[in-house]
């Protein structure tokens, strides 16, 4: 585990899930709902996990299902 650092795009842990093709978050785009696939760094002693490669600043993570 690793504290958070500055600078580097983290998510909570739980809402990355996993299937056949990777590890992925749902996002939120425009009225509907898709899998964004993501390539996973380090965790964090909070419980939050960085997201090296497929979000982008501004991208709409659902945190919460039906959110």
């Amino acid at each position: 585990l690793t504290d958070d650092r500055e600078g580097v795009m983290q998510v909570p842990q739980k809402i990355v899930l996993t299937d056949e093709t990777g590890k992925y978050v749902t996002v939120k785009t425009g009225t509907a709902y898709a899998p964004r696939y993501v390539t996973v760094g380090a965790v964090s002693s909070s419980g939050n996990v960085e997201i090296v490669t497929g979000l982008r600043t501004g991208d709409q993570v659902v945190v919460v299902p039906g959110e």
